[in-house]
């Protein structure tokens, strides 16, 4: 019992050092999706100065890692994988979907752009919510598979009758 929570410790501090090495990647990858997803309707002015993500931020990452980490407890190897090249791959159609979303709303509601640009500062984007809701629509599969696992069977010796079940 002792192992496998130390396991899980370990599985939730992996998961916020990977956070914490991601971070700057991802808030370019969504500015830079920003501005494509936009056809460059949107620019950035400002100094892009960020120190640290909110606190939700760094335990999502945890709390991914643990949720992955025991949805793998009974699969093979190539099951691993799979599953987790396929949490990565919704990850990023989340993000860019959520990303496109967001800019073009950013655009449309934009009533003093110029030549239908649109500046927003660094800052202006909630980098922390759009990784968030696109970490819990990645592992949504993963989810339901453990919420479909069936407990293992067990001997009951104080089963009805006194029957060993």
């Amino acid at each position: 019992m002792i192992k496998k929570i130390g396991v899980n410790v370990l599985v939730i501090i992996i998961g916020l050092i990977t956070s914490i090495l991601i971070e700057s990647e991802l808030r370019q990858l969504i500015q830079t999706l920003f501005k494509s997803l936009t056809s460059n309707a949107i620019h950035f002015y400002g100094k892009d100065f960020h120190l640290f993500a909110s606190s939700y931020y760094y335990i999502s990452f945890g709390l991914l890692f643990l949720i992955i980490w025991t949805s793998w407890t009974s699969l093979t190897a190539r099951q691993k994988i799979l599953n987790g090249l396929t949490t990565l791959v919704i990850f990023f159609v989340s993000l860019t979907a959520v990303s496109w979303f967001d800019s073009n709303r950013m655009i449309v509601e934009c009533t003093a752009c110029n030549d239908g640009t649109r500046g927003i500062h660094y800052n202006g984007i909630n980098y922390d919510g759009i990784i968030i809701f696109s970490l819990i629509i990645s592992i949504i599969p993963t989810g339901l598979r453990i919420l479909r696992r069936k407990p293992p069977a067990h001997n009951n010796i104080f089963a009805p009758g006194g029957v060993d079940v």
